[in-house]
């Protein structure tokens, strides 16, 4: 993608050779003389290799994003480069760093334009960080991007671009897969899965309670509330299946980003209607991430979802009592597990496919 680049005039008794707009990486280059200075800036999300013209990430409600912005002198002189970027909002909080660590905040300087990084030699390279906190109150699937702009005293320029997309909150890894939760608002509870297949979930957030002596918690940390039922005695993990609960009309949102390998109607222990929806998620393509309890599917076989923006479909209300009733909750709720070997095995009878969305699916 081609970015604007900004050159100031050259007075006409000035003869030089002009030089073309060039990206370095995918980074921006500003058009510059021979003899001056020329200011370059590139981005990255930190944790991942590779300089661009953008950078864009997903963040949940409460934490923090850092973007990474690198400075070079391209130009065969020494020079002046003032630095100036956008500043945040009601949503989303953005601090300026100077350095690859440390805590030297420039927020001010940077967002008033006056920020410099001074007599930078031929070749020399600085860098700073871009920090955006997501706001706690902030909704998921919103988004808002960031331009930061470096230039030279001859008014030669350049600019990259950070983006911040939010996503509901993760609740569970397993498998290099991380799962956000299903809906805008939803109870995260666990039991074991019927399938040997299924992975451990590794929780994430707090525990309410613990009904299951089989299971270590881990150490609270960011993430929802979540409650451990107890065990059904089977023999798979008390983390290998998570029901999460949800109010009638709320849409069931991708818990991850990923390809859609099945869509599939069947008799849930060969007495209920039910649907599943199972995804082949981009992080971790070997695993299946299986969403049960569906009804009104929204998506076929070989779409690609969204994380916390595709809808699914809505959750399934059983006409028998769900183990989640006993913690004080509603039995509505939607099924995920995670298949370590990539399977998609369905509980009961066997399915039929869905070729489309199906919106006549009954509730039972």
């Amino acid at each position: 993608m081609r970015q604007t680049v900004r050159r100031a005039r050259v007075p006409s008794m000035v003869i030089a050779v002009t030089l073309a707009v060039a990206l370095v990486g995918a980074g921006e280059v500003a058009v510059a003389q021979t003899g001056e200075p020329i200011p370059s800036i590139q981005i990255r999300l930190a944790g991942l290799d590779g300089w661009g013209g953008r950078a864009a990430a997903e963040q949940q409600p409460a934490l923090a994003t850092t973007f990474f912005l690198q400075i070079t002198n391209v130009g065969d002189a020494a020079g002046t480069f003032s630095i100036s970027g956008d500043h945040g909002g009601a949503r989303f909080a953005v601090r300026y760093l100077e350095g690859g660590a440390g805590d030297r905040r420039i927020t001010a300087e940077v967002v008033d334009g006056s920020f410099t990084f001074a007599d930078v030699p031929p070749g020399a390279r600085r860098i700073l960080r871009l920090r955006v906190r997501v706001d706690r109150a902030a909704p998921i699937d919103r988004r808002d991007d960031w331009s930061v702009r470096v230039e030279a005293p001859d008014g030669a320029s350049a600019t990259v671009t950070a983006e911040v997309r939010t996503v509901a909150a993760a609740f569970a890894r397993a498998g290099g897969v991380t799962l956000r939760v299903p809906a805008a608002s939803a109870s995260i509870t666990y039991h074991e899965s019927l399938f040997g297949s299924a992975a451990a979930l590794r929780p994430l957030g707090t525990l309410l309670r613990n009904a299951n002596p089989a299971f270590d918690p881990p150490p609270d940390g960011p993430g929802p509330g979540y409650i451990v039922m107890d065990s059904r005695d089977r023999p798979t993990a008390p983390t290998s299946g998570s029901a999460d609960v949800v109010a009638a009309d709320e849409p069931i949102l991708a818990p991850v980003s990923g390809t859609v390998i099945r869509v599939t109607a069947y008799e849930l222990y060969c007495g209920w209607d039910d649907v599943r929806v199972a995804i082949r998620p981009d992080e971790a393509p070997e695993r299946t991430v299986q969403i049960f309890h569906l009804v009104h599917p929204q998506v076929r076989r070989g779409e690609h979802v969204l994380v916390s923006h595709t809808v699914l479909g809505r959750a399934r209300l059983f006409p028998f009592r769900s183990q989640t009733q006993d913690f004080g909750l509603s039995g509505r709720h939607v099924h995920l597990e995670i298949e370590r070997d990539g399977s998609a095995p369905l509980p009961g009878c066997g399915g039929q496919a869905i070729s489309a969305p199906a919106a006549g699916v009954a509730e039972v």
